[in-house]
């Protein structure tokens, strides 16, 4: 549907990977901003499968739970971002200070990757920008390494 001159896309998915037996449902929505396609994976509890990444279409901006126990861990969020390939993976739902829940933190997800990784500054639009136009700074980014900018 369309809200305020955006058009949302809907994909239905689950919140586990029993196809919603233990969490029901989850919906995965992409949409469009000044030429920078973002999806929110929500609290997708599996891997996506080749029908589901095809229906997301290009991914520039991709908001993936890492946190594990309610969503994907670490590793299988690593697996998504290599099937969708964004420019930019801001991680979501992992464990910080004042979250009480069984959940990893942010560093298993980040663990053995290319330390390009780094907190963003500014707006997310600027970051996709650089990301999208292959430079970080001063410096390129590797292809196949599609860690935040």
């Amino acid at each position: 549907g369309e809200v305020s001159g955006i058009n949302f896309e809907v994909t239905e998915s689950y919140h586990d990977d029993a196809q919603g037996a233990q969490r029901g449902s989850n919906r995965i929505f992409c949409f469009e901003v000044d030429g920078i396609r973002l999806c929110h994976l929500g609290d997708l509890g599996h891997l996506l499968s080749p029908e589901q990444a095809a229906s997301l279409g290009r991914v520039d901006v991709l908001f993936v739970p890492v946190g594990g126990t309610f969503t994907i861990d670490a590793r299988q969020a690593t697996a998504l971002i290599k099937q969708l390939h964004p420019a930019v993976a801001i991680p979501m739902h992992f464990k910080t200070p004042e979250a009480g829940l069984p959940i990893a933190p942010v560093d298993d997800f980040l663990a053995g990757k290319n330390r390009r990784t780094r907190l963003l500054r500014g707006s997310v639009r600027a970051a996709a920008r650089r990301a999208l136009s292959g430079s970080c700074g001063s410096r390129q980014i590797p292809a196949g390494r599609p860690w935040a900018c």
